[in-house]
């Protein structure tokens, strides 16, 4: 119910600079129009399926890195989709992948530093009391623990018989269609524009059932997910209370297992 196997997207951007200043080489506007979306294993790639968006952007490649603000609109967004319009990123301004990896590093580079001199300031003023810390992973709880994998049956018991209508209704078409390409010949053209018709009509009906079964579907997956959320964050804070942390960190650019606690989370989430 997370996500997909394929994935398809398309942007370009429009750099200048910004108008007014004599010297702008640190300084860009842009504009840029993104699309794209992801496919599950048994869906094919119907480009009809892209959301698409536009937007303005600001770049400054300031003294700590490159600084991006944005302000995107979505064209043709639907319920349950999670809309991000204003942005503001650290890192490459660019969007492809190589650049993606390379701010992903950047990132992770600046989240430590910050991370170093957020202890510090911690300690300094209680050089005495050790500050207790630890890792999790929600990612993985999120994907191994009993609750998701229940949640994903649900959804599979709850949407499995829609999806073997639009299956057969799909089959349904499929033969129509043959059937009328090795009887064309010998058939009135009448009869065969009435039999085309007949198809075109159950296709738009396909397409615009599909498009209602996966809204509803997106509604109850994000549904289900928001109650799983809640639940292991519930169950970090317990028993980060229980041991006396100060701390539970999500990310980190290494992680000793002496802190890490996501499987004793994870062993939590399976014994309820």
């Amino acid at each position: 119910p997370l996500g997909g196997t394929k994935r398809l997207i398309a942007s370009t951007e429009l750099v200048f600079p910004v108008p007014g200043m004599k010297d702008s080489r640190d300084q860009r506007l842009s504009l840029f129009f993104d699309a794209g979306q992801v496919f599950g294993d048994d869906e094919g790639v119907h480009l009809e399926d892209l959301r698409y968006g536009a937007g303005i952007g600001f770049n400054w490649f300031s003294p700590v890195g490159p600084l991006s603000l944005s302000y995107a609109m979505p064209f043709n967004d639907e319920t349950g989709d999670d809309l991000e319009k204003l942005q503001f990123t650290l890192g490459a301004l660019f969007r492809g992948d190589a650049q993606q990896t390379a701010w992903f590093e950047m990132k992770q580079y600046f989240r430590a530093v910050f991370g170093v001199a957020l202890l510090l300031c911690l300690q300094q003023p209680a050089a005495a009391d050790e500050i207790k810390i630890g890792f999790v992973d929600p990612v993985r709880l999120l994907e191994l623990s009993p609750q998701g994998e229940r949640a994903l049956r649900l959804l599979e018991e709850e949407f499995g018989p829609r999806d073997k209508v639009l299956i057969d209704l799909r089959e349904k078409i499929l033969e129509m269609e043959r059937d009328l390409e090795r009887n064309r010949l010998v058939m009135q053209i009448g009869d065969v524009q009435k039999e085309q018709r007949e198809i075109d009509t159950l296709k738009r009906k396909l397409k615009r059932e599909q498009a209602e079964a996966r809204e509803d579907y997106n509604l109850r997956r994000n549904e289900e997910l928001g109650k799983l959320q809640r639940l292991v964050r519930e169950t970090i804070v317990e028993i980060a209370k229980e041991d006396g942390f100060d701390l539970i960190v999500e990310q980190a650019v290494f992680v000793s297992e002496r802190i890490n606690l996501t499987e004793r989370v994870l062993q939590r989430l399976q014994s309820e």
